[in-house]
């Protein structure tokens, strides 16, 4: 039974290769009371129930909503929200299907076996897909059904055979790690096209370089220990052109009449690697991007600050000792004016404030401690700073570690940013600001006791709210890779999370 799941196994990965689906189970039902028992599943569902509200089985046709009436087929389809099966879609939408096609396998005296094929997303699925579905319930058979085999061999191997040559996998037998009882034409029209059978060696020495040694290494490993077989590797052409292939093979035991055997299925997954190499390229340029973005940011922050520092604030300061000369002169005259003594002082109290406010906003836009010293320090005098104006106790506790330079930057602009918002308008009585990292992430959390807010409102572009300090906040994470969770509610004060992912090298 044990090797008759394996081979099920294998069937069950096949089926949703072949008819790209999302999740199948193999099941027996009992004819008379009915019970259905799974016998296995694949998929991406996790333990669905089976055949719910079906009644009893006892027409072969099953339903197919695409067939004329007079047409008898061995597939059912059975869609979400169709009227005429109530129980099978009800079904369905507790497990989140568009629709789920019924194949009948075969049905003995006992047991009807039956394959169900779930999708996700709703789709074409006519005569075509039918056929093909068909095809795989004839495979299914032959397979499973040892006695018909026995039985029907010669009708049995010419469907098997036909249908191995249209099907877009690459099945194989092997009695030993050199040599292929059986082999699907599709692999020799890949390695050795219009040549036949394919010589000895031939998938050996199509392996590619830097796979052979780990990939056949791994298949005499599967025929010495028994253990399953599943690797990826790649192979070269006749053309010279790489592809992709998932391999997976179970050992049949040996037996008094057999040897031990190997069953397994070649996965073309080429493509799926092209993908993801176009997906970690456009990954690598999308940080290449934002760093250079965050590096120009700081530039220009950098220069306004220089600017600000050099010129603005030399100029305030210029104009304050001009003032508190003319505030001395004032009250150094035989009769000072008391008004204009008062307007002097008040301006150079004006002037002070600001060359104060002008050089704090040197320090924000640049932190020497940033790049000194790293976020932790930089965040410790942020912090220090935010708690004597805000009028609130406020704790800090982050790693005294150092990050690249784009996290360090995003990691301070937030926690900045959300202290700025605390500051204006929580009312917080204590801010907890904590940084920490597990390797791949660095995540912060900033918690107030605040009178909270409305975080839909706040965030509705459309409403033109005042909190676009959050919404930039959340984007420019977000471009990042990152991502950001805020929490609240009106007198619940404010929890925000943020993680921002640490790009290697």
């Amino acid at each position: 039974m044990a090797d008759e799941r394996s081979l099920l196994e294998t069937l069950l990965e096949y089926t949703l290769s072949a008819l790209d689906a999302d999740h199948a189970t193999f099941c027996e039902v009992e004819n008379s009371p009915e019970v259905i028992t799974v016998v296995a599943a694949s998929g991406i569902l996790t333990d669905p129930e089976v055949l719910p509200g079906m009644g009893p089985l006892v027409s072969d046709d099953l339903g197919y909503d695409g067939a004329p009436e007079t047409e008898e087929s061995r597939v059912g389809i059975y869609r979400r929200g169709d009227p005429n099966t109530p129980g099978v879609t009800a079904f369905l939408d507790r497990i989140g299907c568009a629709f789920d096609v019924t194949i009948r396998i075969f049905q003995d005296d006992v047991r009807t076996h039956l394959l169900e094929v779930y999708w996700v997303d709703d789709r074409p699925f006519g005569p075509p897909e039918v056929a093909r579905a068909e095809q795989l319930a004839l495979l299914l058979e032959t397979v499973i059904s040892r006695d018909r085999l026995t039985l029907q061999l010669a009708q049995a191997e010419t469907r098997f055979r036909t249908l191995v040559q249209q099907i877009p996998a690459i099945p194989y037998v092997a009695e030993s790690p050199h040599q292929a009882t059986f082999l699907s034409p599709a692999i020799t029209r890949l390695l050795s096209p219009g040549v036949e059978p394919l010589p000895y060696g031939a998938w050996t020495d199509a392996l590619h370089a830097a796979d052979r040694a780990r990939v056949v290494a791994a298949f005499e490993r599967h025929f010495q220990t028994g253990e399953p077989y599943d690797e990826e590797y790649r192979l070269i052409d006749a053309e010279g052109a790489v592809h992709w292939f998932h391999d997976r093979a179970t050992l049949l035991p040996a037996t008094e009449s057999s040897p031990a055997r190997s069953h397994g299925v070649m996965f073309d997954v080429t493509e799926r690697h092209r993908a993801e190499e176009a997906l970690r390229r456009s990954e690598q340029s999308r940080q290449q991007v934002l760093e250079a973005m965050l590096h120009a940011e700081a530039a220009a922050r950098a220069q306004i600050a220089g600017e600000l520092h050099d010129d603005t604030i030399q100029v305030m300061t210029a104009a304050l000792l001009a003032v508190e000369r003319a505030s001395l002169a004032s009250v150094a005259a035989s009769s000072p004016d008391p008004r204009l003594t008062a307007a002097l002082d008040a301006a150079c109290a004006t002037l002070q404030t600001a060359v104060e406010r002008a050089r704090r906003l040197t320090f924000e836009l640049r932190p020497p401690l940033l790049d000194a010293k790293g976020v932790a320090a930089a965040l410790r005098d942020l912090v220090e700073e935010v708690e004597r104006e805000g009028g609130f106790e406020a704790t800090l506790d982050a790693p005294a570690g150092r990050f690249p330079y784009t996290v360090e930057d995003l990691a301070f602009r937030t926690v900045k940013e959300a202290l700025s918002n605390t500051r204006k308008h929580a009312d917080a009585r204590h801010v907890e600001v904590q940084l920490w990292s597990d390797g791949d992430w660095l995540h912060g959390k900033l918690t107030d006791d605040g009178r909270g807010f409305d975080v839909a409102r706040a965030l509705d572009r459309r409403g033109m709210r005042l909190h676009l300090g959050l919404d930039a906040m959340r984007e420019r994470l977000r471009l990042a890779g990152g991502d950001v969770r805020i929490k609240s509610a009106p007198g619940e004060g404010t929890e925000l999370e943020f993680a921002i992912p640490i790009a290697e090298g």
